[in-house]
């Protein structure tokens, strides 16, 4: 079996990458110079989106052997000039690519929700959105 939480974090970042708003080959891609990272490096500036903090409880009897995942996805924008627009803008493409049903290596998701979205202003004046989703997953056949 396929270790879920790694391969949900590479699925996570394949859904945001393919999205048609983060990617340059798309007349949609108006977010193509948002970064999409797993770590962000000390002085790269926003806006970036964050992934990462995930939460995974697998092996549940509800689950037949899959799991349920929760996953924070932290968008960030520029602090100068304030960017609370921007941020939602980002938020909506990042619930758009990850509110869906995307391929996991060996497993498949049977259920999938936003649960939570936060808009929070950071001590630089930034705008900082804390997303939350939530997923089962089966292994797939």
């Amino acid at each position: 079996m396929t270790d879920l939480a790694s391969a949900f974090h590479a699925a996570q970042q394949a859904a945001l990458r393919a999205y048609a708003d983060f990617t340059t080959n798309s007349p949609a891609g108006a977010l193509s110079t948002v970064r999409i990272l797993s770590v962000t490096p000390g002085n790269l500036r926003p806006p970036y989106v964050l992934i990462g903090e995930d939460q995974v409880l697998q092996d549940l009897p509800a689950c037949d052997g899959g799991g349920e995942l929760f996953a924070t996805v932290h968008v960030h924008t520029n602090p100068n000039p304030p960017q609370a627009a921007s941020a939602r803008t980002i938020a909506q493409a990042t619930a758009g690519a990850l509110d869906t049903a995307f391929a996991i290596t060996g497993h498949e998701i049977v259920e999938h929700e936003k649960t939570q979205e936060r808009y929070l202003t950071d001590p630089d004046g930034s705008t900082h959105v804390v997303q939350v989703f939530r997923y089962l997953t089966t292994p797939s056949a």
